[in-house]
């Protein structure tokens, strides 16, 4: 029989590398992760003792000798786009990617490697491209980076659409082999699986008592406020792309991450019945990421077990990466069918969780950014209404932003912009007699003050039809549909040159932002024409 390759798992978090490498047959030698709270999790997950540590302080000279196979996920904190708009410090996160490279170097250098992989967010692809360059930071690397590629998970069987960059050296045609071979179980699939009394884990086919099912405890459905929220972030985003709102249940699930509340753009919104909505449990997510049902997670909090699983890579992603370096052609690697590995449910005790629950009270300076829906065409360009805080007050107003999510410009609606755009319509012969239009928005104004509506966005008040934010933009949102019903037949040229020239367009409507404003014309009109007037009268 053939010796049983051995591996290192570098930055391991709770197993997602360890745990495809065993179900392939790889043996682990070690591992090394630094966060207590997954360490914990993988530890009694595999029954081992592996003290914490800081790798970027590891030792060449401490590691196991006889290495075969090193693979590990360096943090994608400093490159992933979610982080502070993914203006990270990508040189710290090299630091810990120089590392890992490091230690491959020095394995390989011996003479033992055979096979390394490493994951991490998509971005660090073209990064690891740059870096290894001539002058770049990594380039005394770059012979050993023979695979530097983006897969999909849902390629190869994972019930989500997560992509992630695989770099490293081993042989990537029998990975390639194995994608679009399996099919993945749908987001509605994975739900439905872990309801019967007898649940059948949707990736692998094995089946656990559902009393022994943990951490599938069902959050308290959305409030209205957390509802609409949640819609909004996702289907009108005042500069990213459209969302589903719910979640679709007929085909793979959205990417699990790390962070997400109640009321984010990030977090996966399924039906709740009875007309309502809520996130996904623990358990669920765990399934999406190809964890078994049998899978524990020990952290003591719901968010630490939330940001364990989201940050983790896949087992069934890494099982297939495992499989091609032992050299497995199609036929050997049915994860249902060839699995000599079972996951044993640790005997640790494993201790409940309560779900978050909604906030009863925000931050004094919680942030209102909502688009106005009838004046919003697409990533990128639109009007909200959104709050800015002093230490004196909360001003409220509406902003108008053009470009994309990597270049937004502002045009500011001041009254300059009010004037113009009623002599505009005076030219065109056209009254839009403002103080009848905007009366119900002015009645909702001599009732509040930017106070009242933050105590109101921030729960410090009991909201109500005259205080909350939610009711103006709605007043808001009517305006603009009624009077877009007024204006859209005026001359459409006067209008377009009018609105373009405030962009400092050429008014020819060809081609990328221009034609989408030049399209969107009377609508982006009334946004200025409203904007403007309104900014003048929320004092």
């Amino acid at each position: 029989m053939a010796k049983k390759l051995k591996a290192i798992d570098l930055y391991s978090g709770i197993g997602g590398w360890t745990l495809g490498l065993k179900m392939a047959g790889i043996n682990i030698v070690k591992s090394y992760e630094w966060w207590s709270v997954a360490n914990e999790t993988h530890n009694k997950n595999f029954g081992t003792n592996t003290p914490e540590i800081d790798i970027r302080k590891l030792e060449l000279s401490d590691l196991p000798h006889g290495i075969n196979i090193v693979v590990g996920s360096p943090p994608c904190t400093q490159f992933s786009f979610s982080n502070r708009g993914g203006k990270g410090d990508i040189a710290d996160g090299l630091k810990d990617i120089a590392k890992f490279l490091n230690i491959v170097e020095h394995y390989k250098s011996k003479g033992s490697l055979k096979y390394w992989a490493m994951e991490n967010v998509p971005r660090v692809s073209e990064i690891l491209k740059r870096e290894i360059k001539p002058g770049g930071q990594l380039e005394k690397y770059a012979s050993l980076i023979k695979v530097n590629r983006v897969v999909n998970s849902a390629d190869y069987g994972l019930p989500q659409r997560r992509k992630r960059m695989i770099a490293g050296d081993f042989p990537v045609a029998y990975f390639e082999e194995y994608r679009n071979q399996f099919t993945a179980p749908t987001l509605g699939q994975v739900i439905e699986s872990l309801t019967s009394e007898t649940i059948i884990d949707a990736n692998y086919g094995t089946g656990l008592d559902k009393k022994k099912l943990t951490d599938h405890v069902k959050e308290k459905p959305l409030t209205p406020e957390e509802k609409r929220i949640n819609e909004a972030q996702k289907k009108f985003h005042t500069v990213y792309n459209k969302m589903n709102f719910p979640e679709l249940s007929n085909t793979t699930s959205r990417t699990i991450t790390a962070t997400c509340t109640r009321v984010s753009r990030e977090s996966v919104i399924i039906k709740a019945g009875r007309g309502g909505f809520r996130r996904l449990t623990i358990r669920e997510r765990a399934t999406l990421q190809g964890f078994p049902i049998t899978y524990q997670f020990y952290g003591k909090t719901y968010s630490n077990r939330l940001k364990m699983i989201g940050n983790a890579i896949p087992p069934l992603l890494t099982y297939f990466i495992a499989s091609s370096m032992l050299e497995r052609g199609l036929k050997f690697v049915n994860p249902r069918t060839k699995l000599k590995y079972h996951h044993e449910i640790p005997l640790e005790k494993h201790l409940k969780v309560k779900p978050e629950r909604n906030a009863k009270k925000y931050s004094t300076k919680r942030m209102f950014r909502f688009s106005i829906r009838p004046l919003r065409f697409g990533s990128g360009v639109g009007f909200e209404l959104r709050n800015e805080i002093t230490n004196i007050d909360t001003q409220w107003s509406i902003r108008y932003f053009h470009g994309s999510s990597k270049a937004i410009k502002e045009i500011p609606l001041q009254k300059r912009i009010h004037t113009n755009c009623l002599k505009l319509l005076k030219n065109l012969e056209f009254d839009p007699n403002l103080d009848e239009s905007m009366k119900n928005v002015l009645a909702f104004l001599s009732n509040t003050s930017g106070r009242a509506l933050q105590s109101a966005w921030t729960h410090s008040v009991e909201s109500s039809a005259d205080s909350h934010p939610f009711i103006l933009l709605d007043e808001l949102e009517a305006v603009s549909e009624s009077m877009y019903v007024r204006i859209k037949d005026l001359d459409y040229e006067a209008i377009s040159k009018f609105v373009l020239r405030l962009h400092s367009m050429n008014p020819d409507g060809r081609g990328g932002f221009t034609k989408k404003i030049s399209v969107n014309a009377h609508r982006i009109f009334i946004g200025f024409l409203m904007g403007s007037w309104f900014n003048s009268k929320m004092k």
